[in-house]
């Protein structure tokens, strides 16, 4: 019920402020009973017509959770976890001012994806990955993590060929043999930003991509009092 109320809240604010984009997590539970761990990222927007439309994607975050548990528990099943997803987690140092140091770990999916090797991250930083237009961006992060030990937002990552691909990070903060370590997974939203602008443009190009698109998305309509 607790969830039920926090997503009923923050949609309330998204509508409120339409245009902002609202992040949070929340817990949905399977069809077989089983709980699944989501992000959802809602922005209100208004057409020309008056009309408001509140575009929602909701993505899966169930191997970031169980990643964050194995981590406390066993450095085993955190491996074994961190390899088998699909989106890119890495594990990197954190700074005294919250600033992200060396990475320390990479799965599979960040080479694949980002096309850097491994041995190549180990002499990065996520700073190296963000995008010039995404920079700006980065004291803010970082006083979010300062202030609470997470922090979710989008930003472009540049690939090692140069090419930027937009994706949603979700970053935590664990103690990791007395230190402080940041958790991150970020995963790739270029299906969802092409669907936020081609609803603006065109419904039947929106429902090209609507229908493609890896993670769920959901467009309702807000009617008036």
């Amino acid at each position: 019920e607790k969830d039920i109320e926090f997503a009923e809240q923050n949609l309330r604010n998204a509508i409120k402020n339409y245009g902002q984009v609202f992040h949070w997590e929340l817990r949905k539970v399977r069809k077989d009973g089983s709980i699944l761990w989501v992000k959802e990222t809602t922005r209100a927007t208004k057409r020309s017509d008056g009309k408001i439309l509140v575009f929602t994607a909701c993505g899966d975050i169930t191997d970031l959770k169980r990643a964050e548990n194995a981590l406390k528990e066993s450095e085993k099943k955190f491996r074994e976890l961190f390899n088998k997803a699909l989106d890119v987690i890495v594990l990197s140092e954190v700074q005294e001012d919250m600033m992200p140091g060396q990475f320390i770990e990479v799965n599979e999916a960040a080479v694949k994806i980002l096309g850097y090797s491994k041995e190549e991250f180990s002499n990065m930083t996520p700073l190296d990955l963000f995008a010039p237009d995404s920079k700006d961006q980065i004291p803010k992060i970082s006083a979010e993590l300062k202030k609470r030990g997470s922090t979710l937002f989008e930003a472009k990552s540049v690939t090692k060929n140069r090419g930027e691909i937009p994706f949603e990070v979700n970053v935590h903060i664990f103690k990791l043999r007395g230190k402080d370590v940041a958790l991150s997974m970020a995963r790739n939203i270029t299906d969802r930003k092409r669907a936020e602008e081609a609803l603006k443009e065109s419904e039947e190009k929106f429902r090209e991509i609507f229908n493609n698109a890896n993670d769920m998305i959901t467009v309702s309509e807000i009617k008036g009092d």
